[in-house]
């Protein structure tokens, strides 16, 4: 559908047609020929916004993909559980996943990997983004630990680290297998992980 004369109602319709473009073939693949048919907008209304396919990718990565992302990765944790809180959390990563899902990928993983060797805005959005997801573990880890739930030779920030790259791995596996229940049985691995590292008795 075409946007209305609204700048930002433009841009923001240029932006998510271009995700799901570059989520279904990739950055390279996609065209600005067919981002310029599927979003029914102007050669000159997409460069009106961005200079080239390079500035309108980093800001689908980041406005776009990344906000996703980080929305889903925004979970609760209850201070009085927070191990059990956050493999609820991991527990779930699999229960909404579609076969279209697994097809596709997670697009800012496929991103990073596609183009974090070749474009250093890339990377550098890349990394910033994952640290970000990181931080957000470690804290949660470093609460338990705090409450002293948490085994005393855990290290918080390199168990974050672990998972983190875990569950892209997760999303790797999910797009070569087309498993969705071999992704299930991943993913409990790593609530079940998490729940290991517990103190005895707690």
């Amino acid at each position: 559908m075409t946007p209305s004369r609204d700048p930002e109602a433009t841009r923001r319709h240029i932006l998510e047609v271009t995700a799901q473009a570059m989520c279904e073939n990739g950055y390279k693949a996609t065209s600005l020929s067919d981002i310029i048919d599927k979003a029914g907008v102007s050669k000159g209304a997409l460069y009106h916004h961005f200079a080239n396919k390079q500035e309108l990718g980093h800001a689908v990565f980041e406005e776009v993909y990344v906000k996703q992302f980080l929305d889903n990765w925004s979970f609760p944790c209850c201070e009085e559980t927070p191990l059990e809180s956050l493999a609820e959390w991991i527990n779930q990563l699999s229960s909404c996943v579609t076969a279209e899902d697994l097809k596709n990928g997670c697009p800012v993983c496929n991103m990073a990997n596609e183009m974090s060797g070749i474009d250093e805005v890339f990377r550098l959005k890349s990394a910033a983004m994952f640290k970000v997801l990181t931080d957000r573990v470690t804290t949660i880890l470093a609460l338990a630990k705090e409450k002293g739930v948490l085994k005393t030779e855990v290290e918080p920030a390199a168990v974050a680290n672990f998972l983190v790259i875990a569950i892209q791995g997760y999303s790797i596996q999910g797009k070569y297998s087309r498993d969705i229940e071999l992704g299930r049985s991943t993913v409990k691995c790593m609530a079940d992980y998490v729940l290991s590292l517990r103190v005895d008795g707690t």
